[in-house]
């Protein structure tokens, strides 16, 4: 009789601690954070400005390093990997919304959403893709407008679709629906949790918006770096 085998986390963070030392002041950001997070599942962060949510997010994707414990992400520990191994976790496991939006300037909304696809090498069918998930977010009138042509919202719902376009197993968003009003935010919360149901794709997101909140499966509740509940 063979056992089946139990899948492993997408995401496992081990007694993960971040500190600043900078003019003679030492301060901890993060101390001592632990939980795992399996595929499909989707997480809310939640807890006050400063109580370390977005650090928190940044290292759990590979973009900063921890002062101490690990980050494990789709199989990798990241701490072992060189800036550009990292990377290359991130272009193919990862999507990511940031909450300044971070699109380039120069290029369409279309262009926009098409780089993650083109920097794996997945030409062929990006830009039917694109204007697919622009259209899911409601700009499929705006996809050839430049970021400064488009609302702060707008934007966000344009992150969003380049977040997603090339199916990530995991998705980080910081405060994805923070800039939004009601109306707006409501294709960009049913695209991620869409997302979730027919691809499985795992989410992670800060949020000070109790009923995104709610809408998870898993939620770390911060306070001064600290994980206080966990449910």
């Amino acid at each position: 009789m063979t056992t089946q085998q139990q899948p492993a986390p997408i995401l496992s963070v081990h007694d993960l601690r971040k500190d600043y030392d900078g003019g003679g002041h030492h301060l901890q950001i993060l101390r001592s954070v632990s939980f795992d997070l399996m595929p499909g599942e989707t997480l809310s962060i939640v807890g006050p400005s400063g109580s370390g949510k977005t650090t928190l997010l940044g290292l759990c994707a590979g973009l900063d390093e921890p002062s101490s414990g690990t980050v494990t992400l789709a199989g990798h520990d990241m701490g072992t990997l060189s800036e550009t191994e990292r990377g290359s976790v991130r272009a193919r496991h990862v999507g990511f919304v940031f909450q300044s939006f971070q699109l380039i300037g120069s290029l369409t909304a279309l262009e926009n959403v098409m780089i993650p696809l083109e920097l794996l090498g997945q030409n062929k069918g990006a830009r039917e893709k694109a204007v697919e998930l622009l259209r899911r977010v409601g700009l499929e009138d705006r996809i050839h407008h430049y970021p400064l042509q488009l609302s702060g919202g707008e934007q966000q719902r344009v992150a969003l679709a380049r977040a997603c376009v090339h199916q990530p197993a995991i998705l980080f968003a910081d405060e994805p629906t923070g800039n939004l009003d009601s109306a707006t935010s409501a294709p960009i919360v049913e695209l991620m949790f869409g997302l979730n149901r027919e691809m499985g794709t795992t989410l992670v997101l800060v949020t000070h918006d109790a009923n995104l909140a709610r809408s998870t499966q898993k939620c770390l509740k911060m306070q001064d770096g600290s994980v206080i509940e966990s449910h």
